[in-house]
């Protein structure tokens, strides 16, 4: 079976505003790749809370070309209170809606979101900035 690995890096996060936990709480970002039922899951280390975080993290899924079209990826922003717990406060599903193999659906949804600056994207090398 053919496939194509997807690339992601997260490269830092400006103005992280987050009410409700103490000093020693960190953030971590999880990455889940779903498709035919099944989740894949990575997940960045853990950062101190504070508004500007540098990350500069990379990630690759393999990504079977038939299910392409219907894989989705999410992203969850979470904040860690301990070692083994971690609470989700913020997330988006990127799909692409297309019935074919096609990279556009992909860029369009993730142009649409608004909260990410898409400085270059493909399945062979992909960045993923948040606005500052």
């Amino acid at each position: 079976m053919s496939s194509e690995n997807l690339h992601l890096r997260f490269i830092d996060c400006n103005e992280l505003k987050i009410d409700g936990y103490d000093p020693t709480s960190s953030i971590l970002i999880k990455i889940v790749l779903v498709f035919k039922q099944k989740k894949y899951i990575q997940k960045t280390s853990l950062y101190p809370i504070n508004r500007y975080i540098f990350m500069n993290e990379n990630f690759i899924f393999n990504l079977p070309l038939c299910e392409y079209h219907e894989a989705c990826v999410e992203f969850q922003v979470c904040a860690s209170l301990g070692s083994f717990s971690a609470d989700v406060f913020a997330y988006v599903s990127v799909r692409p809606q297309s019935s074919g193999v096609t990279r556009r659906p992909y860029l369009e949804a993730l142009n649409s979101l608004g909260k990410w600056i898409i400085t270059k994207i493909w399945l062979d090398s992909a960045i993923y900035k948040p606005i500052t």
